[in-house]
């Protein structure tokens, strides 16, 4: 998958559209103005994009006039497929031309309530093929400023690392992402993936629906109660597209065949009639059955994490400059404080980041210059700060000054 596009993809027509002409032929905009805090109302462009034969996503395009003007593009991806709308504050009180990807990202597993069995899901990797689509179809379609900055947080996060890795490109011709931006992000799913849920449902009880997106702050315990809202199958979590450390180094383990203390005696879908029933308010919801406690776990086998090269030797690609932010510091597992899985995470995909740039790219280019110094130029390249999000305005100042030092 990696530097490989689609080809130009057709936008449909959403209710209330207006007909325009682009450079490509002809589209479908709804218009619509929504008001924001700085008391000011922004044109907001809907275009409907076909994401080949899975459906269709919606992309908000927001300050589109600033384009013209030689303004950055920010393309902004949600913390969560259910938490899609307007995107953060600051970017279009500046003025930035903003692309919101309005991805899909859910997935019913066994246990919760469903509609119907021809209920649809979208578990990854519905998500990344929404954004490839989306991002081809923005740079094919609209031609937007050369200067794309991609901002992404929690679910977002991942898929915005993901998309930076794989299209930034060392070549000048076309639009160049200039930039990568993540809060809270989540670039590993392995450990989550080949671990327990420290609380697991009671035996006998019943899931009416899958977990919410939590608003709070994101913990273990956290990507633990998501985990197979987002993924049918653990082997989902071993992709790099899924977990962008992957990129850079091996896994650390085998791939389990089933979620570790989720296997269940019944199969997965359809369940037999006993295991149905209707609830109070006529939705279908099948029995909660635990792992069996007769059955022993599937053995986990650890294994050496290998360094990887990313980016592949003459693939085009670059790391490009990033900055990632982290709002918590520790959490509290098992009683015990201990660092934030978040904190982790960011710290360790920010010096894998780090080393590819002064072990691959820094010693090619000292082999001509020798006034380099690549571990500075590393740390430059790919920055990690803190944030306080009790702050209201620490991230718009911090965001507002990486990019106007990147220009």
């Amino acid at each position: 998958m990696l530097g490989i596009r689609s080809g130009l993809l057709r936008a449909r027509p959403t209710s209330s559209c207006r007909n325009i002409a682009t450079a490509r032929g002809r589209c479908w905009v709804t218009w619509k103005s929504r008001a924001y805090s700085s008391t000011r109302d922004y044109d907001v462009q809907t275009f409907d994009i076909t994401c080949g034969s899975s459906g269709s996503i919606s992309v908000d395009i927001y300050n589109k006039a600033s384009l013209s003007a030689n303004g950055p593009l920010i393309i902004y991806l949600p913390p969560a497929a259910e938490a899609a709308g307007p995107p953060l504050d600051f970017f279009t009180k500046y003025e930035y031309a903003v692309a919101c990807f309005n991805y899909r990202w859910k997935h019913r597993p066994f246990g919760r309530a469903y509609p119907s069995p021809l209920d649809q899901t979208r578990p990854f990797p519905t998500p990344v093929h929404d954004v490839l689509h989306a991002y081809t179809w923005l740079i094919s379609t609209l031609r937007p400023s050369p200067e794309i900055y991609i901002y992404g947080s929690r679910l977002g996060g991942t898929l915005a690392t993901s998309l930076a890795l794989t299209e930034s490109r060392s070549s000048k011709n076309g639009p160049q992402i200039k930039g990568l931006l993540v809060k809270d992000g989540i670039f590993d799913w392995t450990g989550v993936a080949t671990s327990k849920n420290p609380i697991l449902p009671e035996v006998g009880s019943t899931v009416h629906e899958e977990p919410a997106i939590p608003r709070g702050n994101w913990t273990t315990q956290t990507l633990h109660d998501i985990k197979t809202s987002l993924f049918s199958d653990p082997s989902q979590c071993f992709d790099p597209f899924a977990s962008p450390i992957l990129f850079f180094r091996g896994a650390g383990s085998s791939v389990p065949s089933y979620f570790p203390g989720t296997k269940r005696s019944a199969p997965a879908y359809p369940a037999s009639v006993e295991d149905i029933f209707l609830d109070e308010e006529g939705n279908l919801v099948e029995l909660c059955r635990p792992a069996s406690t007769e059955q022993n776990e599937e053995e986990i086998q650890v294994l050496r994490r290998a360094h990887l090269r990313f980016p592949p030797k003459g693939s085009g690609l670059k790391i490009p400059r990033s900055l990632f932010m982290t709002s918590v510091e520790n959490e509290i597992v098992k009683g015990k404080r201990k660092k934030a899985i978040l904190e982790e995470q960011a710290d360790e995909i920010v010096h894998l980041m780090r080393r590819s740039v002064t072990l691959h790219e820094g010693k090619e280019r000292k082999e001509w210059d020798y006034s380099f110094d690549p571990h500075l130029a590393a740390e430059e390249r790919v920055k990690h700060r803190q944030i306080n999000d009790n702050d209201a305005t620490m991230e718009e100042r911090i965001i507002q000054q990486w990019i106007e030092d990147g220009r």
